[in-house]
């Protein structure tokens, strides 16, 4: 059912909206089994805590590595 909502098209353009507002850039959701794992590029007008409810399993991470 995730990945249904999760088509092109399928996604409520309030949501959208909301996302670019809040300063993200790009953001790509990958399934493997029964965990995702998400990417964004963001902005300097992101604000984590606007998107992000305290207590909630997401945590900021520190690339180590581009292909280039």
């Amino acid at each position: 059912m995730y990945k249904e909502y999760h088509k092109t098209g399928n996604v409520w353009p309030e949501i959208t909206e909301s996302i670019k507002a809040a300063g993200i850039v790009d953001m790509q959701i990958y399934l493997t089994e029964n965990r995702l794992f998400l990417v964004m590029e963001v902005n300097e007008s992101y604000d984590p805590k606007l998107k992000a409810n305290q207590g909630e399993k997401w945590c900021k991470m520190e690339q180590i590595f581009q292909l280039e």
